[in-house]
């Protein structure tokens, strides 16, 4: 079983038998302990919070299972605690317990570097594209019908997710990447997603799925 949770912002929690993950740190709702893995898609506060991240190591990392935390360039400085970033770029892979992550070069709003990241765990693919509505063509030209795409929701850019959408046919697509003073950006998403005939699942912080 894959548990798949949304912690506000970017934060992305991804929980199975063998692995468990975050991804873009500055959550909203705190995630469960036991963590062995960080995943930074850029810079940009919004995305990393060095203080959740000190936080997280301290309250909410399993240190037995060998935490390791993954960045592009851009969020090197960014990591204030014991811990050596390891450094990705497009193309990367990141072996993990049940599965692998593939690394994707992506473009998001004035930051110097930025990823995407496709985990495939248990057999299930989850994409997870920063906020970016700028694909580029690898990311495009991935295997089509992932389990889960997670999109971001700013309404100026809603025909861009809507084109990647109907490209790589996710089988389902979840908007995110809003405050918890915002949701209606996400539901506005949603709701547009929707009547373009994509399957979507809007998602409180705070709430899951199970794949």
């Amino acid at each position: 079983m894959i548990v798949c949770r949304y912690l506000g912002r970017s934060c992305v929690e991804i929980i199975t038998d063998e692995d468990h993950l975050i991804i873009d740190p500055n959550y909203v709702e705190s995630p469960k302990k036991g963590i062995d893995k960080l995943l930074l898609t850029h810079e940009h506060e919004d995305h990393l919070s060095p203080e959740k991240i000190r936080i997280i190591y301290e309250k909410y990392v399993d240190k037995d299972k060998g935490f390791k935390i993954f960045g592009p360039i851009s969020t090197k400085d960014k990591v204030n605690i014991n811990e050596v970033l390891i450094v990705v770029k497009d193309e990367s892979k990141i072996e993990i317990n049940s599965g692998r992550i593939e690394v994707f070069k992506i473009d998001c709003w004035k930051s110097e570097a930025c990823v995407a990241y496709l985990i495939t765990v248990d057999g299930k693919r989850i994409l997870h594209t920063a906020d970016s509505a700028k694909y580029s063509d690898r990311l495009r030209t991935i295997e089509k019908g992932i389990d889960c795409c997670f999109v971001a929701t700013f309404e100026n850019f809603y025909h861009d997710y809507l084109d990647f959408i109907k490209t790589i046919q996710p089988k389902l697509t979840i908007p995110y990447h809003f405050g918890p003073d915002k949701k209606q950006m996400g539901k506005n998403t949603a709701q547009f997603l929707e009547d373009n005939d994509v399957n979507v699942k809007y998602l409180d912080p705070g709430e899951e799925i199970i794949l």
